[in-house]
């Protein structure tokens, strides 16, 4: 049984999951219930999606039965320069599967259609082994009208992509559906992001203060993820106390220590002076350098990597 389930039957405006804006060239246009597309000219014509696709998804499309189908239909995994592209030709019934593995024959597979009227395409990803590398790969299923008529393997792909799917060249399309199963995916769609902007306060101890404040507002609001300015814990300023490393470590452990009592506290990102050996610092000459630092404070109050400014500007860091 899938964990994981995101279908559309394009009846209902489409959300930011969707990337189908019309160009110079060719039209998408959704009505009644089917998102048309139509090539005038011999460019591509893409939908993008972004729902995360991994190993185990099943991609389903539903063409509307009164639409036209013409031309080539083109769907398929996309990842940077990577992909997994599928060529179907409504008038010659052949699907055709490329991908960017340029050093193996294109295409990796040509197969005539036996299907005279070609309602749905499924495609299912799963992972596989590369012979002789130390990584896996993948390998996708092709379905027509739910029975299986290809399948590719050993495609050196990444584990995670997003999906597309429209026409090269003239033609024209009508999906009435679009779905993706699977898997649960490895981290959430969306996060909600807050953002702490607070005034410099003279002390750290009232810098802290504020933080601790802003994390409890960003709570009851159920901000995932808190983001802070540099040096938000001390303050960017020129004072004596910026220089004193423990009383600084004092009020970062007060703050972590707030933070875990805070019910459905986020992650908090925070910047402040921190102390790092110089032989991690190129150019180096000193044994301790003293660094622009920013860091996540989790929700049960431990750190995170501590992520060093890397072109700083301020006077002493």
């Amino acid at each position: 049984m899938t964990e994981y389930t995101r279908e559309w039957n394009f009846k209902q405006e489409l959300d930011d999951t969707w990337e189908a804006i019309s160009e110079k060239g060719f039209a998408i246009e959704r009505k009644s219930g089917v998102l048309c597309i139509e090539s005038f000219e011999n460019i591509d014509a893409p939908v993008y999606l972004r729902p995360c696709s991994i190993y185990g998804d099943r991609i389903d499309i539903k063409f509307a039965a009164s639409g036209e189908k013409s031309g080539i239909f083109t769907c398929g995994f996309l990842a940077g320069f990577e992909y997994i592209n599928l060529r179907i030709d409504f008038r010659k019934k052949t699907l055709h599967v490329f991908t960017h593995e340029f050093h193996k024959t294109q295409p990796r597979l040509s197969t005539a259609l036996k299907s005279t009227n070609i309602s749905k395409i499924s495609i299912i990803r799963q992972k596989d082994e590369l012979p002789g590398l130390p990584y896996e790969g993948s390998a996708v299923d092709i379905l027509v009208n739910n029975s299986r008529v290809a399948q590719v393997r050993n495609i050196d792909f990444l584990p995670e992509s997003l999906f597309m799917f429209g026409l090269k060249g003239k033609g024209k399309i009508a999906v009435s559906h679009f779905k993706i199963s699977g898997n649960t995916r490895p981290r959430p769609e969306y996060l909600d992001v807050g953002i702490w902007q607070q005034s410099i306060k003279p002390t750290i101890e009232e810098n802290v203060n504020s933080l601790i404040k802003g994390v409890k507002k960003a709570a009851e609001n159920n901000v995932q993820i808190l983001v802070t300015p540099e040096t938000s814990l001390t303050g960017l300023r020129i004072s004596d106390d910026l220089m004193n490393r423990t009383n600084i470590q004092s009020e970062l452990k007060r703050f972590q220590k707030a933070v875990a009592k805070i019910k459905n506290a986020p992650y908090v990102l925070i910047g402040y002076p921190e102390w790092i050996s110089g032989k991690l610092v190129e150019g180096s000459t000193l044994k301790q350098v003293r660094v622009n630092c920013h860091r996540f404070v989790r929700p049960d109050g431990s750190l995170g990597p501590l992520m060093a400014k890397v072109h700083s500007c301020e006077e002493g860091l």
